[in-house]
């Protein structure tokens, strides 16, 4: 509950108007519906089972947010495990019903809308474009400098990220009992499931993090539970003793001392190799030493701590000690984002209010984010997804304004498609910076003409978008203006 109630990771993201985070919310409920099944309650309300109601939930949870349908397999997988025939069915039965409803309720009277959109993001967002982009991604996922999913959490919760990683790979679970052990595999496939889509995908904010930070609390927490089984584990097992802290020492030493991104592979190298050497050969020499001084037989078990010595009190420092480094890294991530709070979005939302036209029209992916609390027409421009179809001729003859990413985030599509109205001489005005990283927005106004008036041409049924309705249906765009950072450069 503190991890995932106080963690900055996962509270900063709740204050915003995302889907992640109520879809996260029934992604929890369902874990609970298969923890009442496995624990073959038999009723949940009005004799509804808690097997069906898990379905029901794994059905919710992918209407509200696509991703979250990384969550689907978990609980088939292990109920065929264990082989319980009965809530396997129960489950499906309810997936099911869910997905039915769902279908006719929804899809069929939206599909042209919604096939359009789940093209855009499944081929232009989530599948990588060429296998040296799957290379790129993977080894950004992985061992990257400031992006992707483990240098992030590392970055961001290194406690939580540091002792998630050491039950998946140590089997702690072994010691639990049967049903314990089936629902911390949910947690732990939930979290496995999630590492992996984010690893492959073309393209990843992290407010998508959103989405496993329920399992990646939890199975922390369990790790800080068994931390004398832990030191047990790495006492006797010097493969994972080496790998897990040469791993956690290289994002320590990227944290540290950054570096360019280029040299990530030959410092992972260098850095793991020179830790597992340490972490293996360190109890050999201290051993030798300890015969030459002694002259005895030493007991290498001493070296390292026993699993009787954690159990006696060693643990519970241990697991206050880790509790201290969460609280200190997550107060100082906190603090960092109070200290740069700013009103450099709202002052350009007023001055757009005061220095525009009261009937002008405002362009762009970025548009919607400055427009909140003002009323000018806002079109959002996404390249393959709306308005990328002559926009500027759809609007007029109102007054036409461009914002975009600024200098030197200037936005591609605009500069090949309008190059002239985004010449640098024709902006108007120029906010630097929005946020803190030094995003600025340009503002570009089109001039008024035959030059770029209306085209005359019909579009698609699901790309005529009503100006008075926020055009543009694809959403609120993935971009710096939705307070959230890009987990991929590229």
């Amino acid at each position: 509950v503190v991890f995932l109630g106080l963690d900055h990771v996962s509270l900063l993201f709740n204050r915003l108007a995302l889907m992640d985070t109520p879809a996260t919310l029934v992604m929890a409920c369902a874990f609970g519906a298969f923890v009442c099944a496995v624990e073959r309650r038999q009723a949940l309300g009005a004799g509804l089972s808690p097997a069906f109601a898990c379905g029901v939930l794994l059905a919710l949870v992918y209407v509200m947010r696509g991703l979250a349908a990384l969550l689907i397999p978990v609980p088939f997988l292990l109920l065929w495990r264990v082989g319980q025939k009965q809530a396997l069915k129960a489950l499906a039965a309810g997936l099911g019903l869910g997905l039915l409803v769902y279908v006719l309720c929804w899809y069929l009277p939206h599909r042209a809308e919604l096939l359009h959109a789940n093209r855009y993001y499944f081929t232009e967002q989530l599948l990588p474009h060429s296998l040296n982009h799957l290379r790129i991604i993977v080894t950004r996922a992985l061992i990257g400098e400031n992006w992707g999913v483990a240098p992030y959490l590392f970055h961001h919760t290194p406690v939580q990220f540091g002792l998630a990683l050491a039950w998946l790979f140590s089997g702690l679970d072994r010691e639990l009992t049967a049903r314990q052990r089936l629902c911390a595999r949910f947690l732990a496939l939930w979290l496995v499931f999630a590492w992996l889509l984010f690893s492959v995908a073309g393209y990843t904010a992290t407010r998508y993090y959103v989405l496993f930070y329920p399992a990646l609390a939890g199975i922390a927490a369990l790790t800080l539970a068994h931390l004398g089984r832990l030191g047990e584990a790495l006492r006797t097992r010097p493969r994972l003793r080496c790998g897990l802290g040469g791993y956690l020492a290289y994002h320590l030493w990227l944290a540290l001392l950054p570096h360019t991104r280029f040299l990530d592979i030959l410092l992972f190298c260098g850095v793991m190799g020179v830790t597992v050497l340490l972490l293996y050969y360190a109890p050999r020499w201290m051993e030798r030493g300890k015969k030459e001084e002694g002259g005895g037989q030493p007991n290498v078990q001493r070296l390292l701590p026993n699993a009787s010595s954690w159990d006696e009190g060693r643990g519970k420092r241990a697991a206050v000690a880790l509790l201290a480094v969460w609280a200190i890294v997550n107060l100082y991530w906190t603090g960092d984002w109070l200290r740069h709070l700013s009103y450099h979005q709202r002052d350009a939302d007023r001055w757009l209010a005061a220095h525009l036209p009261a009937n002008s029209v405002l362009l762009g992916a970025i548009a919607p984010g400055l427009c909140l609390n003002n009323r000018f027409v806002v079109v959002n421009v996404m390249k393959g997804l709306c308005n990328d179809r002559k926009p500027v001729e759809r609007f007029a003859p109102a007054p036409r304004y461009i914002l975009i990413l600024d200098v030197p985030w200037e936005e591609k599509w605009w500069v090949q498609h309008y190059p002239e109205l985004v010449a640098p001489e024709r902006r108007l005005h120029l906010f630097k910076p929005i946020l803190r990283r030094g995003f600025s927005v340009g503002v570009y106004e089109v001039p008024q003409g035959d030059t770029y008036a209306s085209p005359g041409v019909d579009e698609e049924p699901y790309r005529q978008d009503h100006p008075g309705r926020d055009a543009g249906r694809g959403g609120r765009p993935d971009g710096p203006l939705s307070g959230e950072r890009p987990a991929g450069r590229g």
